[in-house]
């Protein structure tokens, strides 16, 4: 049986840090960054070797993010590394254009744009966590 709980040195998403701790049956996930540090509970299951965990928003302004990931093992079983996908939300920015010549009298009204509104997009990539306690 292996156990992912420790330290870990994170990259991705402007996080720098990952700390896996027992909780009963499941386990805690901390995310953190030099800005901001995110807890959620997260699970382990041995059989496959899958860690996942959630986090609200990211310092690089993701938000609503899911982490599945494996670990990673040496050759005396010990878990070395966790790597994975994660998936979230995020707004593309829109600002507004230059602004337009003013209109003539006889022009007809310029139509009225409301703030900068933008499409929520879906977004995913690729994080690694590197266990700090196992490093030479």
């Amino acid at each position: 049986m292996s156990n992912p709980s420790g330290d870990y040195g994170f990259a991705g998403l402007g996080f720098t840090g990952l700390r896996l701790q027992p909780e009963g049956s499941q386990y805690n996930a901390s995310l953190s960054s030099a800005q901001v540090t995110t807890s959620s509970a997260a699970t382990y299951t041995d059989a496959t070797g899958v860690v996942t965990f959630t986090a609200g928003e990211s310092p690089a302004g993701v938000t609503d993010l899911n982490f599945t990931g494996n670990i990673i093992l040496d050759l005396s079983g010990n878990v070395i590394a966790i790597a994975g996908t994660w998936t979230g939300r995020t707004i593309l920015k829109v600002f507004p254009g230059p602004a337009a010549p003013a209109a003539s009298a006889q022009a007809e009204p310029a139509i009225q744009r409301i703030g900068p509104i933008g499409p929520i997009l879906q977004v995913h990539g690729s994080w690694a966590a590197f266990n700090r306690q196992n490093i030479i």
